[in-house]
């Protein structure tokens, strides 16, 4: 591969969601604009995740979208208390990320979850997950980490996300709560890379896709951040997170507790037509770029 080439997964996140999202996600993916995906076992559309399977895994990996801040569990309530709620649900993206801080979250009952969520995955594709992320970055919590590792190891997988996006700091578009949070984030992906490669587990050497989610992703933005991770003329990874289909209708869908307002806006919409447009395959071409997914590329020694 020549000098200078760009290696991109550009994975879109949250199939098994709802109909619409599982159908621009296939639009997505038949029209090029994205290599990779991460299927929620516990959406209410998640059967039609058997339609991935049409595709080549040299072609598009398919991987878990590990989730237990949202919506129902797989596993029997009784057997993960410390991860739900009074109605016995998961305890939400803000409320969960308070219980790991606070050393809440238990290993033991972590494990159990992403356990059942794997054999989930491998049931309906038939295959294991080329990956493994964490849905609201969960993966990179306390609490959930070294748990998280565990499980990966065990399954031989080798594949994860390092959400670290470098971009933070530029994006003054985003509001200061959703910033800390991400900046929360970064921080806890910081400490979590040495357990994941401890455990042999990859990621790609950049990340993109915090300052670049529904209205707030436009090409500009996108080119920016992925010019401003060259390194010279060596060649480097960057996996794109992306959150792309048609809107929910009301009531239907989520993970078992109803979509939330980011599924029912038009912004998930904004990010397929990106996607989907020429102008994005145009990009991809003039800045020296290449879409793969996880299969295609090999893991490196740094990846921080």
């Amino acid at each position: 591969m020549e000098a200078g080439r760009r290696l991109l997964i550009v994975n879109a996140d949250d199939f098994g969601y709802c109909a619409g999202r599982n159908e621009g996600i296939i639009r997505c993916i038949r029209e090029n604009g994205v290599s990779s995906v991460s299927v929620l076992v516990n959406g209410m559309a998640v059967e039609e995740a058997r339609l991935l399977r049409s595709f080549p895994l040299h072609s598009l990996s398919v991987g878990l979208h590990f989730n237990i801040s949202e919506g129902c569990p797989l596993s029997p309530v009784s057997s993960i208390p410390s991860l739900l709620d009074k109605e016995n649900h998961f305890l939400g993206k803000f409320s969960f990320h308070q219980a790991s801080i606070k050393g809440e979250i238990i290993n033991e009952e972590v494990e159990r979850e992403l356990t059942a969520q794997v054999n989930h995955f491998k049931l309906l594709m038939d295959r294991p997950p080329t990956h493994v992320d964490g849905h609201q970055h969960v993966h990179v919590f306390p609490g959930v980490r070294d748990a998280f590792a565990k499980v990966l190891r065990n399954e031989n997988i080798t594949w994860t996300r390092m959400p670290i996006d470098n971009q933070l700091e530029k994006c003054d578009w985003i509001n200061a709560e959703r910033k800390k949070f991400y900046n929360d984030v970064v921080i806890m992906a910081k400490e979590s890379s040495k357990i994941f490669k401890t455990n042999n587990i990859n990621f790609t050497e950049r990340f993109i896709g915090m300052c670049c989610m529904g209205k707030d992703m436009t090409l500009q933005r996108l080119k920016s951040a992925i010019l401003d991770y060259k390194r010279g003329e060596e060649c480097h990874s960057c996996e794109i997170m992306v959150h792309p289909g048609y809107a929910a209708l009301p009531g239907i869908g989520g993970c078992g507790t109803g979509p939330d307002d980011f599924a029912l806006s038009p912004e998930r919409e904004h990010e397929m037509n990106i996607l989907c447009s020429q102008n994005w395959k145009d990009l991809i071409k003039d800045i020296n770029a290449e879409l793969v997914c996880f299969t295609q590329i090999l893991p490196i020694k740094d990846n921080l």
